[in-house]
């Protein structure tokens, strides 16, 4: 759990007062469990619920705003590592995110004008992944490949993406890597 808060106020002799707020923080729950298959092959299981919020206000002599988002989302995974060699690691799972969308909250209150205020629609969004990668390394060489296939729903629209990795690393001397 962590929050951050800014806080702002000026009052001098014969001026407005002026105050700025600004609060957001996270905070994420999570249950884990790793499994051995046997001494080549484990995976590991996740729930985990993640909140994040944040909130912004100002005012000026009677004049106030204020506004805030958030999402929230709730995720289940499952990977598995399968050592095939000692060189040669391969990792795969599936992933689902459910995602609960807060994009917009304001206020705005003015003098002689009635208060405006403004409540976003909530959005809830599904998305689905399923990745695979090859890690390969050797003394001077370390290579891993790999792509997640990833199927986002959102509004009753879905796109379906690929997303291929690479990471490459050559260790021409111990303290040397590129």
């Amino acid at each position: 759990n962590g929050k951050d808060k800014f806080t702002f106020a000026d009052v001098e002799k014969n001026k407005a007062e002026y105050d700025i707020n600004a609060a957001y923080g996270n905070t994420v729950l999570s249950l884990n469990h790793t499994h051995v298959f046997g001494n080549r092959l484990f995976s590991d299981f996740m729930v985990a619920w993640n909140n994040y919020g944040m909130n912004l206000s100002q005012s000026v002599d009677s004049r106030y705003f204020s506004y805030s988002s958030g999402i929230r989302d709730l995720i289940v995974k499952d990977s598995f590592d399968w050592a095939l060699s000692g060189s040669n690691r391969l990792n795969f799972g599936a992933e689902y995110v459910f995602h609960h969308f807060m994009p917009e909250s304001s206020i705005i209150s003015l003098p002689d004008a009635p208060e405006n205020r403004y409540n976003g629609q909530v959005v809830g969004a599904h998305e689905a992944s399923a990745f695979a990668s090859d890690f390969i390394s050797s003394d001077k060489f370390t290579v891993e490949a790999g792509a997640r296939l990833t199927w986002f729903l959102v509004q009753g629209k879905g796109r379906l993406s690929l997303q291929p990795r690479l990471s490459l690393c050559c260790l021409p001397k111990d303290d040397l890597s590129f």
